[in-house]
């Protein structure tokens, strides 16, 4: 399978900042193949980042850097995962 055939859209979950390099070279990509990538994105109040280092024991990240990175690549973000699913129909 190549990336121009491998799906329609992708949808994923993020709580990490440690990967942003790597998703931002991935949504560049996907953007060039006009792949549309959704996001959920958890840890975006302060009390979910508490509870995601808590889960995950790394930080969420700052919300704004993550609004910033998914308008640049034209990533949609989603606040739930009934949305996510929704949004992949």
């Amino acid at each position: 399978m190549t990336p121009s055939t491998a799906a329609m859209a992708k949808g994923t979950t993020s709580s990490t900042s440690a990967s942003r390099p790597a998703f931002a070279r991935a949504a560049a990509v996907a953007r060039e193949l006009r792949k549309p990538i959704v996001v959920l994105k958890t840890g975006r109040s302060e009390q979910g980042a508490r509870v995601t280092m808590s889960h995950t024991s790394s930080l969420s990240g700052a919300d704004a850097l993550y609004d910033a990175l998914f308008r640049r690549y034209g990533v949609a973000r989603v606040k739930s995962v009934s949305a996510l699913v929704e949004t992949l129909k």
